[in-house]
């Protein structure tokens, strides 16, 4: 199997995301590489929109492609 390979190839991973007082739940579809925000404690203070290289994102792609370390705590909620 190919290092970039994934067995769980066309499944969703929901992810719940933790930098330092931000909790994010994401979902990320693993065939696609989409990444969709569904709860950020953020949404009520600061973050209007979530930018593609919010730290919580970028943490669940490192984590979810393997592209490297992440940078944040993150724990897996469900995978389909």
């Amino acid at each position: 199997m190919n290092r970039y390979e994934d067995p769980c190839d066309g499944c969703e991973l929901t992810v719940k995301v933790r930098v330092r007082r931000t909790e994010t739940k994401i979902v990320i579809d693993i065939k696609n590489r989409k990444v969709n925000v569904l709860e950020c404690n953020l949404l009520r203070n600061r973050c209007f929109d979530c930018v593609p290289f919010c730290e919580a994102i970028v943490a669940a792609k490192d984590f979810a492609f393997r592209r490297r370390e992440p940078k944040a705590e993150v724990i897996v909620l469900n995978k389909n």
